[in-house]
């Protein structure tokens, strides 16, 4: 796991693990909301797949920021 400090933000950072698939999609829908600003298409896109996800994540290029319990926040 990595911390990081920036402009009074802390941030830990670790290697996805398989049980963190399902909350990266959620993750992603939400982050596709900021495009509600007539890029409907972009918003109304589908998250990657669960595979592709898993894909990375077996190849060790998935990383996601947890929050104090350890749960994804972003990756």
């Amino acid at each position: 796991m990595l911390a990081v400090a920036a402009a009074n933000i802390e941030a830990m950072i670790r290697a996805a693990r398989g049980d963190d698939l399902p909350r990266l999609r959620e993750i992603e829908r939400a982050a596709d909301e900021i495009f509600r600003v007539g890029m409907d298409a972009i918003a109304d896109g589908e998250p990657a797949t669960p595979e592709a996800l898993a894909a990375y994540e077996r190849a060790g290029r998935a990383w996601v920021s947890v929050d104090d319990e350890d749960r994804p926040v972003a990756f």
